[in-house]
């Protein structure tokens, strides 16, 4: 069903920007010049349908590919950019906002895996996100540990002085807490 849109929509734009790119045939073109000869200042001057330069035929699913990988970028292809202007920035703010906000809750990531490092012990800062979700959520190694045997997930269960810590406080354990979920 969802392909099926997706067609759909594409064939009506496919459609649309060949009949929006289609010169006027010879008749209309020859009625509007008589009538522009017979009343010329209610009609535009015959020089606007002037074939001295040809237009250049551009491809209309160049066109479709070009807006379907950056909004705006078909218009400026067909000589229209007027048209692709605000598509082409909205994109340009969206894709700068999305890489702020990476950055940002990368940084806000180590700020919060550093606090771990200096309070609770914690060996580095290179460890999986799992294990930095369990070291927020339990106050030792020992309490976390027993929970994992309690539900029968031993393969959960942490071993070695590499996954040992130990928080000092109850208030710094949900400050990390509050860091990680903000960064995530």
């Amino acid at each position: 069903m969802n392909k099926l849109c997706v067609f759909l929509v594409l064939s009506v734009g496919i459609a649309a920007a060949a009949l929006a790119q289609t010169p006027l045939s010879g008749s209309l073109r020859n009625d509007l010049t008589s009538m522009a000869a017979s009343h010329p200042a209610s009609m535009p001057s015959p020089a606007l349908f002037d074939d001295a330069q040809p237009a250049t035929k551009k491809s209309v699913g160049l066109a479709v590919l070009y807006s379907l990988i950056l909004p705006g970028a078909g218009e400026m292809y067909a000589d229209g950019f007027e048209a692709g202007t605000y598509p082409l920035i909205a994109e340009g703010a969206l894709w700068l906002t999305y890489g702020s906000m990476q950055y940002y809750g990368a940084w806000i990531r180590d700020d919060a895996r550093n606090f771990a490092v200096s309070h609770a012990g914690v060996s580095g800062t290179a460890m999986s996100d799992q294990f930095f979700v369990d070291v927020s959520n339990f106050s030792d190694t020992y309490s976390y540990n027993e929970k994992k045997l309690r539900d029968r997930s031993l393969n959960l269960v942490y071993s070695g002085s590499q996954y040992a810590w130990r928080w000092d406080t109850e208030a710094n354990r949900e400050q990390f807490r509050a860091q990680r979920v903000s960064s995530d």
